[in-house]
């Protein structure tokens, strides 16, 4: 058989296994981002009632973070969400 034709013959198995590692990232991911937000949840709510303030990064960072997530499909208090945005913009 020429080259040409078994070439898709031996690109499947690399093709497949390339495929199961980014499934099994996938599953990573989101398992990290599920880990990671009562994290920010809880450091953002420590800052607001500690500084009181909005700051340069740490309350825009839990919004914006947060916001993604809820976007992607994560489980994230909407309502909570609003609050935290329409108190960081006053």
């Amino acid at each position: 058989m020429p080259l040409t034709k078994s070439l898709p013959y031996l690109l499947a198995p690399a093709m497949l296994l390339v495929a199961s590692v980014c499934v099994a990232n996938e599953a990573e991911i989101a398992a990290t981002v599920k880990k990671s937000l009562p994290y920010l949840q809880s450091e953002g709510v420590a800052w607001i009632e500690k500084r009181g303030c909005v700051s340069c990064h740490q309350i825009p960072f839990m919004v914006w973070s947060l916001s993604a997530a809820k976007n992607a499909g994560f489980d994230v208090d909407a309502a909570q969400l609003d609050q935290w945005r329409e108190w960081s913009t006053q």
